[in-house]
């Protein structure tokens, strides 16, 4: 069974940056590519973003909204030249809504109007 090492997890601290930020009720889209980690540390429920070529079409972040998805979340650290997703198309999809936290590793987005 695969643990999660706080130490050296980014899965953790987006999941610790969830519990801050967000309420218990709130419905996350996750941009983890269909792993559960992030969700299930953060006691969060909602929905996977994938990392496929059409990023933002991938995504369907209007649709998740309207099914009441609160927030947009996932990290930059997996993005770029050994990953599928481009970190400047990950970016402009990202910049399209309020940010509620952004680093240069981490982002967590509003999808509510």
């Amino acid at each position: 069974m695969k643990r999660e090492d706080p130490s050296i997890s980014s899965n953790y601290e987006l999941a610790a940056l969830l519990r801050s930020y967000t309420a218990p009720g709130d419905l996350v889209v996750v941009f983890d590519d269909g792993d559960p980690t992030v969700l299930y540390l953060a006691g969060r429920k909602g929905w996977h973003g994938f990392f496929e070529p059409n990023l933002e079409q991938s995504l369907d972040l209007e649709w998740k909204a309207s099914q009441g998805a609160d927030y947009f979340a996932g990290d930059f650290i997996s993005c770029g030249s050994s990953s599928a997703v481009d970190c400047d198309e990950l970016d402009e999809v990202v910049s399209q809504y309020p940010a509620v936290f952004r680093n240069e590793n981490f982002f967590l987005v509003d999808l509510t109007p």
